[in-house]
């Protein structure tokens, strides 16, 4: 695909977001056709969804639907997105690779960041980590977690890692993780760290991205994206911060055409610097699918402005 720009000029990248669950004809041969499709034709990153585990009934509300369900199927799976990334890593040069989002406040951070750090030494430094605090308080009961300190415990989780990443001998001391002294290798070929990116439309979910690399929202209007680019300016002003190397991306389910570019053109005139589209792909007709899209919003460049 040529890279073209959208009519006010600003030249938004586009990324597909994939869940995908292993199952029949689904498993790393669709991760790698898909991954590699997707860079042939020009987008920009390869996402996958997360959570560990489902259940066929719970009381909490999916807070990105307007009746508070989510549309899975019974017995719905999700493949581990780093393992999945790897996949797609090993099967492409280009494009980059990210969770969208995962729920960090459920993993270790000394298992995590090494898996983190894998992940980029294998893609040569392509890897973005989308985390969230998660809204599935069934998840958090079923790992013996409390969900009511998810917040400070991915707060926590963060900092931990990026002292991993980071530090000759990493040293790090919370209420929920400590550790010192210990040898962390191989460090990410993105250094300090990949780009952290936070999910979450909540003013907490906000701040939270202020204080790390960029913003990942889900499945919202215009006007609620203006809503939260507002509190979002306002959180980052909070820390001495602007938006100059600030990394807003924004993604969405995608079920029908009608009205798709004037939305991205909406998108893009807010500053947005890209779409990443929730498109059901099938095991079938993948490649027409990412044609079809790819041709109703052409905005895509392969590389991303802070990698080389």
């Amino acid at each position: 695909m040529t890279a073209t720009k959208l009519a006010d000029g600003s030249g938004m990248r586009i990324g597909v977001v994939q869940v995908i669950d292993g199952g029949v004809d689904r498993g790393v041969e669709f991760v790698q056709s898909t991954a590699v499709a997707a860079e042939e034709l020009g987008y920009s990153t390869f996402w996958l969804a997360d959570h560990l585990v489902f259940f066929d009934d719970f009381d909490s509300r999916y807070p990105y639907s307007t009746d508070g369900s989510i549309n899975f199927r019974p017995d719905q799976g999700i493949i581990e997105p780093l393992l999945g990334l790897c996949a797609a890593a090993l099967a492409t040069t280009t494009i980059r690779l990210g969770t969208a989002v995962e729920i960090a406040g459920l993993r270790h951070p000394i298992e995590r960041a090494k898996q983190v750090a894998t992940l980029d030494v294998l893609s040569g430094g392509r890897f973005t980590y989308g985390v969230g605090l998660g809204w599935l308080r069934e998840e958090y009961e079923a790992l013996g977690i409390d969900f009511s300190t998810r917040g400070r415990r991915t707060d926590e989780m963060l900092a931990a890692c990026r002292a991993l990443w980071a530090e000759e001998r990493p040293c790090f001391a919370g209420d929920f993780f400590r550790f010192e002294g210990v040898i962390f290798n191989p460090k990410p070929v993105q250094q300090p760290s990949p780009p952290v990116l936070v999910g979450g439309v909540s003013r907490a979910a906000l701040r939270r991205a202020a204080r790390n690399d960029g913003w990942f929202g889900w499945n919202l209007t215009l006007d609620e994206l203006d809503t939260c680019l507002v509190h979002l300016d306002e959180e980052l002003d909070a820390l001495g911060r602007d938006r100059t190397g600030f990394h807003l991306i924004l993604g969405g389910q995608i079920h029908t055409n009608d009205g798709l570019q004037d939305y991205l053109a909406g998108v893009a005139a807010r500053g947005i610097e890209e779409f990443a589209m929730g498109i059901p792909l099938t095991p079938r007709r993948f490649r027409e699918q990412l044609e079809h899209h790819a041709a109703l919003a052409p905005t895509c460049v392969r590389r991303w402005p802070w990698i080389s």
